[in-house]
C-alpha cells in the first residue's frame, strides 16, 4: 500500500483554495491590479557603490522592472560586515557568515517619503578547499545575501504599496 497522496484529490484540493481565494478579493501582487503595479516599471533604484549594492540593484530592477520616466525612486544603503565563526585547530577559519544590512528609502516625485526601514540578513560560506573554490563561495555568498536584502525590501514596500 502506497502512503502516496492521490495526485486528483490535491489538485482538486489547489483549485478550491484558489477559487475560495479569487472570491475573497485576492490578487496577486504583481498582477495587472496587485500592489505592485503601482511601482512596476515607475522605479529608479538607488544603491550605494558595492559589489552588493550592485546587485541589489540588478534584482530590484528583475523583480519591480526599470523606468525611463520614474515617479519612485527606491534608495538602498548597505552595510556588510565578516565574522569568522569557525577555526580549526590550527587557528585558521574554516567557516565565514557575512551579515548585511540595508537602510531603504521610498520616496514619490514631489520628495515625499512613502515608506522607509532597515532590514537585515545573513549568509556564510566555507573558507576550506582550493583558493578557487573559497573565492566561488564567498561570492556565492554575497549573491545571495544582496538577494535576500532586495527580497525584503520589496517585500516591506509591497507592504506600504497598500497604503496609496
Amino acid at each position: 500500500m502506497s502512503s502516496k497522496p492521490n495526485a486528483r484529490v490535491t489538485r482538486r484540493t489547489a483549485l478550491l483554495g484558489l477559487t475560495v481565494l479569487a472570491g475573497c478579493g485576492f490578487e496577486p501582487v504583481y498582477g495587472d491590479r496587485g500592489m505592485a503595479s503601482a511601482f512596476r516599471d515607475h522605479t529608479a533604484y538607488i544603491t550605494d557603490d558595492s559589489v552588493v549594492g550592485y546587485r541589489i540593484a540588478q534584482r530590484l530592477t528583475r523583480r519591480l522592472g526599470q523606468s525611463s520616466a520614474p515617479t519612485y525612486a527606491l534608495t538602498v544603503n548597505t552595510s556588510i560586515t565578516e565574522n569568522n565563526v569557525a577555526i580549526d585547530q590550527n587557528d585558521k577559519s574554516t567557516r565565514v557568515t557575512v551579515i548585511g544590512e540595508a537602510t531603504y528609502s521610498l520616496t514619490a516625485e514631489d520628495g515625499t517619503v512613502i515608506d522607509s526601514g532597515i532590514v537585515d540578513n545573513f549568509t556564510g560560506y566555507s573558507t576550506t578547499g582550493s583558493i578557487v573554490a573559497i573565492r566561488a563561495a564567498e561570492d556565492d555568498a554575497y549573491d545571495r545575501l544582496a538577494v535576500a536584502l532586495a527580497d525584503q525590501v520589496i517585500a516591506r514596500v509591497m507592504a506600504a504599496a497598500a497604503s496609496l
